[in-house]
């Protein structure tokens, strides 16, 4: 449906002019919702010709199809008001166009905003919506929009989810300085450990350079999808597969992490696992990259240009990326199982911190033992299943802020990498106590300074013989006194020693 209505005036007689729909109550209650356009005495600013008749065009249009931009986005009840001077162009008014769309729903800022229509630039291409020169104000039931121009004029309805202009910019600021910073840590760190061959000799350090590694993949890949979005489609895909590739890897690495740390702090007996880091290579790096591998061969489509929508239309940003929803289904239910996972290791490790804080002033040390577990076991990443309603933005700002620096955390001082916080000792330098059930008690574990690299464990049956439970109870006692950690004393005792995690010892293979 389409009004058209024409007021004809003199220049020099404008004094500014009202126009309202009227509700046209139709039988059963529903009706045409109103409609009001405000024309301000500045209307004729610049309009030169006094003595000249001035014809004002005021044009009501409710229709689906006629203003379709190419996202397909929707205006308010279909519904957008004209203005025209057919004299000539009007815009940059010192005051501006007051139009109000009556409505029955429930907008606000977040969802509805004022445009108007900006025509495309050539022959065949679409126009866009634009909030370039309006303002948005909303009253209940109406929204009321003022702009310092005359055009095709509508409420632009903003989908769940999307993000203004200035959102988008910011945050894409923040994840390539973020993510620059942490591929140059990852990058110093591994270099520093490819050259301290001495650091590489225990499980823990090796499979925190392959974390570390996949960080770094993960953040080079991230900084490269947005330019190469630019370029071939082929080029992108294959940017976005890598991007792919190297996410399943960085969340496998980090399960990797739970695990070892598992062995370490709760499978306290005797473990051997043959050929234990080439198992976890297999399984952190070879099935992501195999999964991949296919998805890319037979269904190549499912990779490529993704659009990020935000509130205007003209300034999305495009990246490589996902394109399939049942993949990007598929890889948000893969992350959710690994930080399930880890979430179950972290909370499994405070209950063993807590239940061993005996010395004064341990626990701010084992509290920020856990936080630099939560960036290494990469619970922060929960964050992306806050991603709705008013948790958005604010999940959006601390997801990108801690987990495009997470990389940094591996740089020397960063807070872990081959050096972690105090007592989990990150070159696997995690020291049970020698207790046995003789004493009448579960054996407990009791963390030492990271200065002592053996873990002395009680023998497989659970029980230290009676003439070896005397002196590890002696040597103990003086650690905890002294707070030196045990001595080269403690080795003559009959316990096994672990390098990185995984004892050495004639056990049955798993």
């Amino acid at each position: 449906m389409i009004e058209t209505y024409v007021f004809k005036f003199k220049t020099e007689h404008f004094r500014g002019l009202n126009l309202s729909s009227r509700m046209d109550v139709k039988q059963g209650g529903s009706g045409r919702l109103r409609h009001a356009m405000k024309f301000p005495v500045e209307l004729m600013e610049g309009i030169k010709g006094r003595g000249v008749e001035q014809e004002l065009v005021c044009i009501y249009i409710h229709s689906p199809c006629i203003f379709q931009d190419a996202h397909n986005n929707s205006v308010l009840n279909d519904d957008v008001l004209g203005a025209f001077l057919w004299s000539g162009h009007v815009a940059g008014l010192s005051r501006p166009v007051e139009i109000q769309f009556w409505h029955d729903m429930v907008l606000d800022a977040s969802n509805a905003t004022c445009v108007f229509w900006q025509p495309g630039a050539g022959v065949g291409s679409t126009g866009s919506w634009s909030r370039e020169g309006c303002k948005t104000m909303h009253r209940e039931g109406t929204v009321i929009c003022h702009c310092n121009h005359l055009t095709y004029f509508a409420v632009l309805l903003v989908p769940a989810g999307t993000l203004s202009p200035a959102q988008l910019a910011s945050l894409t600021h923040i994840s390539t300085i973020g993510c620059s910073l942490s591929a140059a840590a990852t990058l110093c760190t591994l270099l520093l450990c490819c050259f301290s061959r001495q650091r590489l000799r225990d499980s823990t350090t090796k499979i925190h350079m392959h974390l570390l590694a996949a960080l770094l993949l993960l953040n080079c890949s991230f900084l490269l999808s947005t330019p190469l979005a630019a370029g071939p489609e082929g080029l992108c895909r294959l940017t976005a597969a890598l991007l792919h590739a190297s996410l399943l890897c960085t969340l496998a690495w980090m399960a990797a992490e739970a695990f070892h740390l598992l062995l370490l702090l709760v499978k306290v007996y005797n473990v051997y696992i043959q050929h234990y880091l080439l198992k976890l290579c297999l399984f952190a790096w070879g099935l992501p990259v195999l999964a991949v591998v296919a998805v890319f061969v037979f269904k190549r489509d499912t990779y490529g240009y993704h659009t990020i929508h935000t509130s205007e239309g003209y300034s999305n940003a495009t990246m490589c990326w996902l394109t399939s929803p049942p993949a990007y289904s598929a890889t948000l239910c893969y992350a959710g199982l690994i930080l399930l996972f880890n979430m179950l290791v972290l909370g499994r490790v405070v209950m063993i911190l807590r239940r061993i804080r005996r010395q004064k002033g341990q626990a701010r040390k084992d509290w920020a033992t856990v936080l630099g577990l939560t960036c290494l076991l990469g619970t922060t990443w929960g964050l992306a299943f806050f991603s709705f309603g008013v948790f958005l933005v604010p999940q959006l700002y601390l997801f990108t802020i801690l987990n495009s620096l997470q990389g940094r955390w591996g740089a020397p001082g960063g807070g872990f990498g081959g050096w972690a916080p105090h007592g989990l000792g990150a070159a696997g330098s995690l020291s049970p106590s020698c207790s046995s059930r003789e004493l009448g008690t579960p054996m407990a574990v009791t963390v030492l300074p990271p200065t002592h690299r053996s873990l002395c464990l009680p023998l497989v049956h659970h029980r230290a013989p009676p003439e070896q439970a005397g002196p590890c109870q002696q040597h103990l006692q003086i650690a905890r006194r002294q707070g030196e950690g045990l001595r080269g004393e403690l080795r003559s005792c009959s316990v096994r020693t672990w390098h990185g995690g995984i004892p050495r010892a004639r056990q049955p293979v798993l």
